[in-house]
């Protein structure tokens, strides 16, 4: 394994003070997702807010079949499912033992690094979403909750930054650490199957709402996927051809 990655990925020394006391695992956790919230959301923002103040933009990855899919209000409630689902569901599949906290710490690493490349081409190579004007034709007339909940949507999130799409490259890395998590602690089948099911509806999602391009989802999730491969490579995962020891301690 190359240096850089391990610097990259392995538990910063920063999560040492977060690291579970005496298996007081439970306590660790609500600490570790505080300083994430704090840290991933505002820095997004921020981003976000700083793009539109620049108001540059240089590329169009629109293609046709970008305007073949339809606007669908009501996806919205699966677009936020991002936040609503995958994330908090991070803290329901991770092995409650010292281990599996170190594996988590690893994960949102692995997220934050994501955010923080996305960021970085968000200004490099901007490209702004232009696909918005449809889902605006499909709310005409519409008094729903929905069309209130895109409308909102649309006001807060500013559409510069397009690719890679961080909402696809998250999704993936968090179905990669659940899948390895569901594994080794021998979740049925038809959990792990609905579990990546509402990931890729959450990826898909992305086009109906008109919040990203075909580009944006394919080269947040070619990113997501590079990600998660690194990420399981550390020491902190265990090979999935390995013996579990993951088992939840209660």
């Amino acid at each position: 394994m190359p240096d850089w990655e391990s610097r990259l990925l392995s538990p910063w020394p920063i999560w040492n003070r977060l690291l579970p006391v005496d298996q007081d695992v439970r306590s660790s956790l609500t600490r570790i997702s505080v300083l994430t919230i704090v840290t991933m959301l505002p820095l997004y923002g921020l981003t976000n807010w700083m793009q539109v103040w620049i108001g540059r933009s240089v590329m169009n990855p629109q293609i046709a079949l970008d305007r073949d899919i339809p606007a669908i209000p009501e996806s919205v409630w699966i677009y936020l499912g991002l936040f609503w689902f995958a994330y908090p569901v991070l803290l329901i599949l991770v092995p409650k033992t010292v281990d599996g906290v170190r594996s988590l710490i690893t994960a949102l690493q692995t997220l934050f690094v994501v955010e923080l490349i996305s960021i970085a081409i968000f200004f490099i190579a901007p490209a702004e979403v232009d696909l918005r004007d449809q889902m605006v034709a499909a709310l005409v007339g519409l008094d729903t909750m929905s069309a209130q909940i895109v409308e909102t949507m649309i006001g807060v999130d500013q559409p510069m930054s397009s690719w890679p799409s961080l909402h696809v490259s998250h999704c993936v890395i968090i179905w990669a650490v659940g899948r390895n998590w569901m594994i080794h602690r021998k979740y049925p089948d038809v959990a792990r199957i609905l579990f990546g099911t509402t990931l890729l509806l959450i990826i898909f999602s992305t086009l109906t709402t008109k919040q990203h391009h075909i580009f944006d989802l394919v080269t947040g999730g070619g990113l997501g996927l590079y990600a998660s491969v690194l990420m399981l490579r550390q020491d902190t995962f265990i090979p999935l051809d390995s013996e579990s020891n993951l088992e939840s301690e209660e």
